[in-house]
């Protein structure tokens, strides 16, 4: 643990999560940007990098999310 210590001082302020983002659940202008989500019922607070690993997990965490979504990842 000692010697990993300085990958555990990571201090990400807690968010509101969505933790179920995939197509059906975004909302798309015609111009291809993200404008909101539906469905919050699995909503929770906490670390964004969670919601961040869920998008990875479906698949979701595309260069084309990013664009809509109006910034780039910080990997």
């Amino acid at each position: 643990m000692y010697r990993h210590k300085r990958s555990l001082d990571y201090t990400e302020s807690p968010r509101l999560l969505h933790m179920d983002v995939w197509f059906q659940n975004i909302l798309v202008d015609s111009a291809g940007n993200v404008t909101g989500l539906v469905d919050f019922d699995r909503a929770l607070w906490g670390d964004p990098e969670i919601e961040f690993a869920v998008l990875d997990y479906c698949g979701i965490s595309e260069p084309a999310f990013w664009r809509g979504y109006g910034r780039e990842r910080d990997i």
